[in-house]
């Protein structure tokens, strides 16, 4: 038994085919490397643009958070500034009318820049101003004057929030710049009434108010008043978004600056000063970094990989598989079962062409089994068409040697000959006359496909004319026709071509159609039978019927020998399903074909073709027929 190993042959042979391999297994893992890459990649940096936009937003709003604690720390400074000059004997003193050198004494101007105050007023209990003095605090500078500064403080609000012990803060915008404000009752120094009034104090929120903040806590901070008729379209909608969510909002201003927004509302809750902090974008900046580095390591380590796998899979993969490819080829080259693989190893491909070999055998084994079969197969399928052939033509034959004399006495019987009969013996003669010609009609088929079966048919082909044949078997079964109460009409083409047909094939052809139609039509019924040159040197007769009509399924198997559908109206209908494998056998074998189209319910149209003798010089338009009914 031959076996093939690796020769010089299979080196070459390798050296061909490899680089192909190696392109295509480089290829396969520069895509699956890649594919791997990305799957990796893009979702790490999404993850890394997430984490920094998301750190980008904490430190944006805690920064935003620490502006809006550094003004609160403000107002609660200046709350427990004006907690403690209210809550003295001195100032409770000084608003009983005593004490007339406090406020100069005390509240002086390093007083007011050592606390940065910017508004000092003492009201006593009727409401009337005891003291009111300002520092830095005039219209230079935009603000209002006096009289509007009191009612701006009166309509605060403020003054309806502070208790008989306690005070209260809120931020007051004047027409220059906002004011932060806080009031306390006026006590003594232990914090005992009654209240001799209320003292108010003002730290104003101008521009170098707001940069030394931001300077303190380094910070770009800018504060938007929200009583303006023209905030900018930024402002109003960070002002919805922060009311909506109630926290502060992050917003992209540049590629390079975002900007944090949150509100500063009063003691009653309105917002009345609007945040902002603004800031690089470093955060975000370190984060595409760190991306692109990624990438760059993750492309580095993919080359690095693919080349490392390739070289693996060509010295431990495609090198042994081109030795195996090699082999099996050689099989095919010869095409000698008997061959076999030989690869050495203890792995996969020793394993693989060990399964080749066993394979081989069997194929080898299973090749022998089957041309034994198949010479088996063909000696008995020899025997069963002989058999068969014997059968029809022992049956046929035995079937019709008793029905001529029964057919025969019957017709002497019915002429009277034996004498005089009754119409009930006139009855049952031609019941037994009747089924004695469709016993030898269904003898006659048997036989005919005996000789079909057995290729034994000859045909006697002449030029014949269709009208003719078409007469000729309807004249046959006029009988039949007029029991089955159907009308039928001919329509023939003139100058209709003859056709090259066995004269008694033709007639069974026609018959077989014919009677199939008949029986299938209800009385009362129509068949129609049309004769038309249908081109190609062909002559196509086509017969319509009204009958039942078929499914696509009985279509399918309609020409099958002896099969007959089901249905109510063909359990009524004797025959073997012979009439119409016979008619196409018949027309096959004149060179011609048969088809049928069929409605359920609607009728059937059964069409065949007959070569011409002679292609005909013109034909005839199908409306100019000739028509005959019976």
């Amino acid at each position: 038994m031959p076996t093939f190993r690796e020769p010089a042959a299979t080196s070459a042979l390798l050296t061909m085919t490899s680089p192909g391999i190696v392109r295509r297994t480089q290829r396969v893992v520069g895509i699956a490397l890649f594919f791997l890459l990305m799957v990796l990649f893009l979702p790490l940096q999404a993850i890394i643009f997430y984490e920094f936009s998301k750190l980008e937003r904490h430190t944006v709003i805690s920064n935003v958070e620490r502006a809006i604690n550094t003004i609160d720390d403000e107002r609660q400074q200046l709350l427990q500034l004006t907690r403690d000059n209210a809550s003295w004997n001195d100032t409770y003193s000084f608003v009983q009318g005593h004490n007339d050198g406090f406020i100069e004494q005390i509240f002086n101007q390093n007083s007011f820049e050592t606390n940065r105050l910017n508004l000092l007023i003492i009201l006593d209990t009727a409401g009337n101003v005891r003291a009111y003095k300002t520092y830095q605090f005039d219209a230079a500078k935009g603000t209002a004057n006096d009289a509007e500064v009191l009612r701006r403080i009166t309509t605060s609000g403020v003054l309806n929030q502070i208790g008989s012990d306690n005070g209260a803060t809120e931020i007051v915008q004047l027409p220059g710049l906002p004011l932060i404000l806080s009031a306390h009752p006026i006590l003594t120094s232990n914090f005992v009434g009654p209240s001799m009034g209320t003292m108010i104090m003002g730290r104003s929120l101008d521009a170098a108010q707001i940069v030394q903040l931001g300077t303190q806590l380094r910070l770009n901070l800018q504060v938007h008043r929200l009583d303006q008729p023209d905030l900018l379209e930024t402002i109003r909608n960070s002002v919805e978004m922060i009311t909506t969510t109630g926290a502060p909002v992050v917003i992209p201003l540049t590629v390079d600056s975002v900007a944090g927004y949150g509100l500063v509302t009063s003691a009653s809750g309105t917002p009345t000063l609007l945040i902002q902090v603004t800031s690089s974008r470093d955060i975000v900046w370190i984060g595409r970094t760190t991306a692109l580095y990624t990438l760059i390591t993750f492309v580095v380590a993919g080359m690095i990989a693919m080349f490392t796998l390739t070289k693996l899979l060509n010295q431990l993969v495609l090198e042994r598989l081109g030795h195996l490819i090699q082999n099996v080829k050689m099989i095919g080259i010869d095409k000698d079962l008997r061959h076999r693989v030989a690869i050495d190893g203890h792995d996969e491909f020793s394993l693989l062409a060990n399964t080749i070999n066993e394979t081989l055998s069997a194929l080898e084994q299973a090749e022998h089994e089957q041309r034994e079969a198949e010479a088996q197969r063909e000696q008995m399928w020899e025997d069963v068409i002989a058999s068969r052939r014997n059968f029809l033509a022992t049956v046929s034959h035995e079937l019709r040697t008793p029905l001529t004399p029964i057919r025969g006495y019957a017709d002497l019987m019915l002429h009277g000959i034996g004498g005089a009969i009754t119409p009930d013996q006139e009855h049952f003669l031609q019941m037994i006359q009747q089924n004695s010609r469709r016993m030898e009609a269904m003898v006659n088929d048997l036989l005919v496909m005996g000789q079909l079966d057995a290729g034994k048919i000859d045909l006697d082909i002449e030029q014949l004319a269709v009208a003719p044949a078409i007469t000729s078997v309807l004249a046959m079964l006029e009988q039949q026709i007029q029991q089955q109460h159907v009308t039928v009409s001919v329509e023939i083409s003139p100058d209709l071509p003859t056709v090259r047909a066995d004269a008694h094939r033709l007639d069974q052809i026609l018959a077989n159609l014919i009677t199939n139609a008949v029986k299938y039509t209800r009385a009362g019924g129509h068949v129609q039978i049309r004769a038309s040159y249908g081109g190609a040197d062909l002559v196509e007769v086509a017969i319509h019927d009204t009958g039942i009509g078929m499914s696509t399924t009985e279509m399918e198997r309609l020409f099958t020998p002896f099969y007959r559908a089901d249905g109510v109206l063909r359990a009524q209908i004797s025959g073997t399903g012979l009439g119409l494998s016979i008619a196409r056998s018949l027309v096959e074998l004149h060179g011609g074909r048969i088809s049928v189209q069929s409605t359920p319910g609607v009728g059937s149209v059964f069409r065949f073709t007959l070569p011409t003798g002679t292609a005909p010089e013109s034909v005839a338009p199908l409306d100019q027929t000739s028509t005959a009914a019976l």
